[in-house]
């Protein structure tokens, strides 16, 4: 032990072995990241609802008439068959067309 200052005794060791022991703790301890989204929600909103749109005028153009309802549920099932939460759409409205009739079940 030594003296501070004032000519008290003070235990630094004791301090460090404190400091030390918190750090060593923390180290233990994972760092969560925050992360921010890419889009805001109102702009993922509106990049579904277009998307959504286009489905429904992809089938429309072969005389075949969906709701928005069907069509976002048929291309979430496509979606969710390649484990993803929405694809982004593919260039040619056949390929959409053709994806999201393998999951519609359409009447005669």
């Amino acid at each position: 032990m030594g003296n501070d200052q004032t000519g008290s005794p003070s235990n630094t060791s004791l301090v460090a072995a404190s400091d030390s022991a918190e750090a060593a703790q923390s180290a233990k301890e994972p760092v969560h990241a925050r992360l921010e989204p890419d889009l805001d929600k109102h702009a993922r909103r509106r990049s579904v609802d277009d998307d959504v749109e286009r489905l429904v005028a992809a089938l429309a153009a072969e005389r075949i008439t969906v709701s928005p309802d069907d069509a976002y549920a048929a291309w979430k099932r496509h979606s969710d068959d390649f484990a993803a939460s929405w694809l982004t759409l593919y260039d040619a409205d056949d390929a959409n067309r053709q994806a999201l009739l393998r999951h519609l079940n359409l009447k005669s």
